[in-house]
């Protein structure tokens, strides 16, 4: 299975368009360097394609999240979610780290929640789905199985963020 990933970052009307989303495009840079295919989409939420977006058929989509941009990203994950039944939808970011459960808990089309520092805990998830393992026990993420919220711990922090990939 060729694994396809897509991070995006959906801004609100009220939100300024910023052209480096660094959390996301450091995951992408992070899980390029190990061969996966990933796209990034930093878009208003009126001018994203769903058209490109099915073409592209991603086996994950990532969104990061902040307080100002939730909603957004709740009517987006939405109607994706009805456009590809079978992707799996991430939240990240700060909104997600910090009110992880409450988002699984009110936002029923999202998966996980990958909590703090995102790439070696995206990676890892990423990696169990190749394999058809379980990824519900992966430290740094909160997984929905069933009508249970899983909270997994924190993910070890990287000691060395130097060793990271350039953005």
């Amino acid at each position: 299975m060729e694994t396809k990933i897509l991070l995006m970052a959906v801004y609100s009307p009220t939100m300024l368009l910023a052209y480096e989303e660094v959390g996301i495009c450091s995951i992408a840079a992070y899980l390029r360097q190990f061969g996966y295919e990933v796209r990034l989409m930093m878009q208003y939420e009126k001018n994203i394609s769903y058209e490109e977006i099915a073409n592209f058929n991603p086996t994950i989509i990532g969104f990061t999240t902040y307080n100002a941009n939730i909603a957004e990203v709740d009517q987006v994950s939405k109607r994706l979610r009805d456009i590809l039944p079978n992707t799996l939808f991430c939240l990240g970011g700060n909104e997600a780290t910090f009110n992880g459960e409450y988002l699984l808990l009110t936002m029923r089309q999202i998966n996980f929640i990958i909590k703090g520092e995102g790439e070696k805990t995206f990676l890892k998830v990423v990696e169990a789905l190749e394999k058809d393992a379980d990824f519900n026990k992966i430290p740094g993420t909160i997984v929905r199985c069933g009508e249970n919220i899983i909270h997994n711990g924190p993910a070890e922090l990287i000691k060395d963020l130097d060793l990271l990939p350039p953005i």
